[in-house]
């Protein structure tokens, strides 16, 4: 199929084309912020980290464990009993199920409206296959990951994933923006 090409459209379809490219850069910057930090790179948690790491002068005292409230981990409690409806592991990977299926979703939508307009753009077709195929591969990667990122192997896949998914989006939102920013060609 011969697709239009992005540098031939009007002024207002190109900006609101690259805009739509920001916007993307943008979703890559909060999605690194947040796994930086929950990873503990930028915050308190990286520093404490790097401290236990190092050899400690005086002992260290244990933080004191707050009993469960039943609220904050997903367990329930009945309030005329102590018996407990949900597992902690089973709250947990029903919670990693629902982000999983959450982020395909958004992912999913990231995914086909970055590609319509990748394949609009100057890639050679050869690009485009690779890097459209490196994107569906990674998303569906990353979900998978998500699903079980409670042992460490599908950790270690989100984290593969994720750098994958943040590569192929910077590579086809440069040719995308490129594009909206060049003169059309002459014909």
């Amino acid at each position: 199929m011969n697709w239009p090409n992005i540098r031939k459209f009007p002024v207002s379809a190109r900006a609101l084309i690259a805009i739509y490219t920001m916007l993307m850069g943008s979703i890559l910057v909060v999605a690194l912020a947040l796994s930086s930090w929950h990873h503990g790179l930028v915050t308190d948690k990286g520093i404490q980290k790097k401290a236990e790491s190092a050899p400690a002068a005086a002992p260290v005292t244990p933080a004191i464990v707050k009993p469960d409230d039943g609220e904050s981990s997903g367990v329930v409690i009945e309030a005329d009993s102590e018996a407990v409806k949900v597992k902690p592991q089973d709250w947990f990977i029903y919670e990693n199920f629902k982000l999983g299926h959450t982020h395909l979703n958004g992912q999913s939508l990231v995914y086909f409206t970055l590609i319509v307009l990748f394949l609009m753009s100057t890639a050679s077709e050869r690009a485009k296959i690779l890097w459209g195929v490196l994107l569906a591969f990674s998303v569906v990667l990353h979900t998978f990951g998500l699903f079980f990122m409670h042992k460490e192997a599908f950790a270690l896949m989100l984290r593969f994933s994720g750098a994958l998914l943040s590569l192929s989006i910077t590579v086809m939102c440069a040719y995308i923006f490129v594009d909206t920013v060049k003169r059309p060609q002459a014909s």
